[in-house]
């Protein structure tokens, strides 16, 4: 018995020490590092603490950052640096084992991000899992806060150009940023491009080269994407940004003030020239009837030096700014103009706009725009895109002013082509198109658009109002197979076309002068395959490339006009002949005028329909 007795106590400790060792272990379990040269493996309790091995040379060569359990990260995180000594890597991967959440501290600091890049290259975060259901398995998340920070922050290291965060990629992440409301105005982010500072976030980075922000959900931000530059020297060159799911339907979630910003992007155009492309986005306030914020809110903003930057076939929805005392609502504002030329906007589809009834100022920025060339953007190409501005509800003003596409009088376009614009504004400051100078489009191709105004007007042109698309074509010389009739739309919330007649079926300006060869599904225009109707012939008007039935104008020819003796003859018989060009035509009015004074039209019927 006394052997038994003596041993019992080893036997406890011995058990309590291997039990300890297990939980230590599973502390620093969350977080797993694999390297093909220094230490090759290693564990950590948070994403900062990797990094901080891996600034100090630990583990190196091609490095694997695996995250197998949710993380509250410091309230200073350490930045990951770039490769050099004592660091010395080719790549690092960050990815989850299940679904994980990276969480901030309770209290996040000021001007800081909850994982930041400060000229490391080479990163890529990829939130999927295959062995996971989903394919963002990764919440990159800050608490709510009255500090201004960021989620990911991508910085250069200097502000030569030698040093930025070079041929990264976030992609299949959850990204939640610090916004405490939803009016709060504090500027967070969800992923900020800056020169690195422990003290701001505002100052824009200095060549960030090949960017990639892919399929992510992002939320609860006051901007979502801010990849903001400030040096011509050192451009931050080939931004891409596509597939991406920015707001919510929930007002306490969405983003606030813009969704994606872009600047210094580009000086010259050619292959590096960004991309923003097939990204979900709303912005602002959730409802027509809210209360709002003291912002502008766009949806995408283009900054200044983005030379050949192309957004193609993105979903811009609800972006409102209710308030009554100002600001104002973009689908799309261009706020640069220098080297902000040539670039393409095309195939989106920009919905429910929505500002308040604030003011009748044509030139004012408080207003609703679905497009909005606030500054001296130059040769820009505009096509197929659907455009919806919805008349508000907030505000008393009457003949409160709204523009489908407004021009200020420094910029101009190469091509206006093939886009439904419907202004569903109520008066007499409600424009399909606001054209701010004669500039703006008298050296571009403008046509084969479709510009609808239910209770406004079609555009502004030369100093005066052209309230009709006759007026329109008359004072520009322009839009002559332009239509202005109402979209077939299948509802308010899906700008596709139904299979209804139209007369945007085929009507659209050939592939050859847009050089636009899909739609916003990216189908292939003229189609789609398989297409009944027109597929093989003109694109259709608008984002969309559907399959209605196609409605032609009617040919009308009248015989020769004989001369008579007015003073005895009673009437003056003239034949007329018209054909449909689609269908069937069960009547003509014949509009006519004698010594120029317009006479009662005269409508002619014929029970066959088809001539007259």
């Amino acid at each position: 018995m006394g052997k038994i007795t003596t041993l019992k106590p080893f036997r406890f400790i011995a058990s309590v020490l291997a039990v300890l060792t297990l939980m230590v272990s599973n502390l620093q379990a969350q977080v797993a590092v694999t390297a093909t040269a220094g230490t090759a493996t290693g564990t950590y309790t948070t994403v900062s603490a990797a990094f901080a091995a891996i600034n100090a040379g630990t583990h190196q060569g091609v490095i694997n950052i695996t995250i197998s359990a949710n993380t509250t990260e410091p309230a200073a995180v350490v930045a990951l640096l770039g490769s050099g000594a004592p660091s010395n890597y080719t790549s690092v991967t960050i990815m989850p084992s299940g679904n994980v959440t990276v969480n901030s501290a309770a209290v996040p600091t000021a001007n800081r991000g909850l994982i930041e890049l400060n000229g490391a290259d080479n990163v890529t975060i990829d939130g999927d899992d295959p062995a996971t259901a989903g394919v963002r398995n990764l919440t990159l998340q800050v608490a709510p806060s009255t500090n201004i920070t960021t989620v990911v922050r991508l910085s250069s290291t200097n502000t030569t150009g030698t040093a930025g965060a070079n041929n990264n990629t976030i992609k299949n992440c959850v990204i939640i940023g610090s916004r405490n409301s939803g009016t709060s105005t504090t500027t967070n982010y969800g992923i900020n491009a800056s020169n690195y500072s422990t003290t701001s976030l505002s100052g824009g980075a200095y060549g960030n080269l090949n960017t990639t922000i892919d399929n992510n959900e992002i939320r609860r931000c006051y901007r979502a994407i801010h990849l903001n530059g400030i040096s011509t020297l050192a451009p931050n060159t080939g931004v891409f940004i596509t597939n991406n799911i920015i707001g919510s339907a929930t007002l306490a979630d969405n983003v606030g003030q813009v969704g994606i910003f872009v600047s210094y992007s580009n000086l010259t155009g050619g292959i590096t020239t960004s991309l923003i492309e097939g990204n979900d986005i709303r912005v602002g306030d959730v409802s027509p009837t809210g209360a709002g914020f003291f912002s502008t809110v766009s949806g995408i903003d283009i900054g200044t030096i983005n030379s050949g930057i192309r957004v193609l076939r993105n979903n811009i929805h609800d972006v409102i700014q209710p308030i009554t005392s100002g600001y104002g609502a973009n689908g799309i504002n261009i706020s640069g103009s220098a080297q902000c030329d040539n670039f393409l906007i095309a195939n989106n589809m920009i919905n429910n706009i929505v500002a308040s009834k604030y003011t009748t100022s044509l030139t004012s920025t408080f207003v609703a725009n679905g497009i909005r060339f606030s500054a001296g953007a130059t040769n820009a190409r505009v096509i197929n895109n659907t455009i919806v501005v919805n008349a508000p509800v907030n505000g008393v003003t009457a003949n409160y002013v709204q523009h489908g596409i407004y021009c200020v009088t420094t910029m101009t376009f190469a091509q206006l082509l093939n886009n439904i614009v419907v202004n569903n504004g109520v008066g007499a400051g409600s424009y399909a198109i606001y054209s701010g100078a004669v500039a703006n489009i008298s050296t571009a191709t403008v046509n084969n658009n479709n510009y609808w105004t239910p209770s406004g007007i079609i555009g502004y042109y030369n100093g005066s109002n052209q309230n009709t698309l006759a007026n329109w074509q008359t004072a520009t010389g322009k839009d002559a197979n332009t239509f202005n009739v109402a979209p077939n739309f299948v509802s308010a919330n899906d700008l596709h076309i139904t299979t209804a007649p139209t007369p945007l079926e085929s009507a659209g300006a050939s592939v050859t002068v847009t050089t636009v060869a899909n739609d916003y599904d990216n189908q292939v225009r003229p189609g789609p395959v398989g297409s009944v109707n027109g597929g093989a012939t003109n694109p259709d008007i608008g984002a969309d490339e559907f399959d209605a039935t196609p409605i032609f104008a009617p040919s009308i020819t009248l015989g020769s006009i004989t001369p008579i003796n007015c003073t005895t003859a009673s009437s003056h018989p003239v034949s007329v002949t018209a054909t449909p060009g689609s269908g069937t035509m069960t009547s003509v009015v014949l509009n006519y005028a004698f010594n120029g004074v317009a006479q009662t039209p005269i409508t002619m019927t014929n029970t066959s329909g088809s001539t007259y």
